[in-house]
């Protein structure tokens, strides 16, 4: 009883560190497509229940069963992906045209024969063995956004950046906020010497702020299955996916 006590109290005391999804996570695999063969995304991945062709690797595995003769086969994709996007009333449209492989598929088919040489009828007919690359998503894009702004700026970045860090003289050297101090573009707080503040008033600002988001990479899935066909009427199907 002791032991389990102290293992649950051990379980408690490891697990310190908790992560969660930021908006830019949700953004990220909202994207997140099925890939697969060319057959597969030609009927929107509704042939999952029919089997008998590669992708049924990651949606169906016991449907590989039905294969009757080894296959590899490589998929090719253009995406075409639009960015708008809305700043301040000003719109940027970018387009960016990718190319990618959205599936390497590997299937083995092992047919068995009874003692006549010919395909069995009965009992167990075929095992299947598949692997299966996916990919879900192509990150890679560029999204740019642009608009002009009166009623904040960098100097206000700057000016909280050094209200964390304290006075001139426990600013870091070489710091943004250091250099934004010695070149005037921040100052102190015109109502005390307690913090900073941006050097510009909002009627004197007309700020043309512009930025990029620019994501590189992909998102792929590896599996294996194995199929079994029995009788050519029962398929049973396990698969293992990272």
């Amino acid at each position: 009883m002791r032991a389990l006590l102290g293992l649950i109290t051990l379980s408690f005391g490891v697990f310190t560190s908790l992560f969660s999804q930021s908006e830019f996570d949700a953004l990220r695999y909202s994207t997140l497509g099925s890939g697969g063969t060319a057959r597969t995304m030609g009927m929107a991945g509704s042939f999952s229940a029919i089997g008998a062709d590669a992708s049924a690797v990651m949606t169906n595995p016991a449907g590989i069963a039905t294969f009757r003769r080894s296959e590899f086969n490589v998929g090719a994709q253009f995406q075409n992906t639009i960015y708008n996007a809305n700043y301040l009333g000003e719109n940027v449209r970018e387009t960016r045209l990718n190319f990618n492989l959205p599936s390497i598929n590997y299937i083995k088919s092992e047919i068995k024969y009874d003692a006549n040489g010919k395909p069995r009828k009965t009992g167990l007919s075929a095992v299947c063995y598949g692997f299966h690359i996916n990919r879900l998503a192509a990150l890679g894009g560029s999204m740019a956004f642009q608009g002009t702004k009166r009623f904040s700026s960098v100097t206000d970045f700057f000016a909280q950046d050094a209200n964390a860090q304290g006075m001139p003289n426990q600013l870091a050297q070489s710091s943004l906020s250091k250099l934004a101090f010695d070149a005037w573009v921040i100052d102190y707080d015109r109502g005390g010497n307690s913090s900073y503040t941006s050097a510009y008033r909002d009627s004197v600002r007309n700020n043309d702020q512009a930025g990029d988001i620019v994501s590189r990479g992909a998102i792929y899935e590896y599996q294996g299955t194995v199929g079994l066909n029995f009788s050519n009427k029962v398929m049973l199907g396990i698969g293992l996916l990272y």
